[in-house]
């Protein structure tokens, strides 16, 4: 069997209802040449059911099933294993591509010198009816520093799998982790940024795809933090691009590590943050460390009730 020109990876999980929307902008592409591989991750509800409905009517779309819940990113790169595509993308399981959209970014990249190995657009928000990804204003080649200091929000592309190579999500981490794997595959490429909006980004609705993601249990989100130490080279380059947001994570690290009990970790991480954080910020994680883990646990559960009612206002 010959390789397709693009593998497109679906995560799902529990979707059945968007679904159809997403496969259905698939198999509206003005090019044949793609496959579609569908990851469902243990979905409770009828998914299997419209999975194998779409199997069975394109032979492009492939399919596995996971036994148990792993999440979103042990998903990916269960998708990643099994594509065979030159290229690649990911595509959520309730948002939607355009249906020009690989062959759009496909005949950019064939027709730049030198040839990129990255192609990354925008997404249109369909709360807000305006770009999702923030701080590019026109087609350009994109390096890493432009990448790391002035973009923000959701960009959307595709990427040649051989940048990819063995490189995959850290799947000990929930949450907003995707970003670790794409600064650390960016820094080798030659990427090209494309100024059009080639992927729906469906916003609207409680319970979509990203809410989700970002909507972490207090377990997931120390655990998260916790792995986030480990991961050295991420926390160089966001100190050197993004020292305000490098701070914050310390902060964060010293906390998690300090409601696991690990205070060596946590005073490490707080001494890094500390002449950057306001000072009742300080006070509250000098009380996590000095208190012992229980305090540890009152601090985090008061800082994720100060975001909840936060995001409420912001929403209101």
């Amino acid at each position: 069997m010959n390789s397709p020109k693009v593998s497109i990876i679906m995560a799902s999980y529990n979707r059945a209802h968007t679904l159809a929307r997403a496969i259905d902008s698939v198999l509206r592409q003005d090019i044949p040449d793609w496959e579609l591989i569908i990851v469902d991750d243990a979905s409770p509800d009828n998914s299997r059911e419209v999975i194998e409905g779409y199997v069975r009517r394109d032979a492009r779309i492939r399919t596995t099933f996971h036994q148990r819940n792993l999440h979103v990113n042990a998903a990916r790169n269960t998708g990643f294993d099994l594509m065979r595509g030159e290229w690649f993308t990911l595509l959520d399981n309730d948002d939607e591509m355009t249906p020009k959209a690989l062959s759009t970014m496909l005949h950019l990249a064939e027709s730049l010198k030198p040839t990129p190995d990255a192609i990354t657009c925008n997404c249109l928000d369909t709360t807000t009816g305006h770009f999702s990804g923030r701080g590019l204003e026109r087609d350009q080649w994109l390096d890493f520093d432009t990448l790391a200091c002035r973009c923000s929000g959701e960009h959307w592309g595709i990427t040649k799998r051989s940048l990819l190579g063995g490189e995959r999500f850290n799947t000990r981490m929930r949450g907003a982790a995707e970003g670790i794997l794409w600064w650390r595959i960016s820094r080798n490429a030659k990427r090209y940024y494309l100024h059009q909006a080639l992927r729906i980004f469906h916003t609207e609705g409680a319970d979509r795809q990203t809410k989700l993601g970002l909507t972490v249990n207090l377990d997931d989100g120390i655990g998260y933090y916790i792995e986030m130490a480990t991961e050295v080279e991420h926390l160089k380059l966001l100190k050197h691009y993004r020292p305000t947001e490098y701070f914050l994570v310390q902060r964060n690290i010293a906390l998690a590590m300090a409601t696991a009990g690990r205070c060596t970790e946590a005073w490490k991480a707080y001494r890094e943050a500390k002449s950057h954080l306001p000072v009742p910020q300080r006070l509250a994680v000098i009380f996590a460390l000095l208190g012992g883990r229980l305090a540890a646990q009152a601090v985090v559960k008061a800082g994720a009730k100060v975001r909840r009612q936060a995001g409420s206002k912001r929403k209101a």
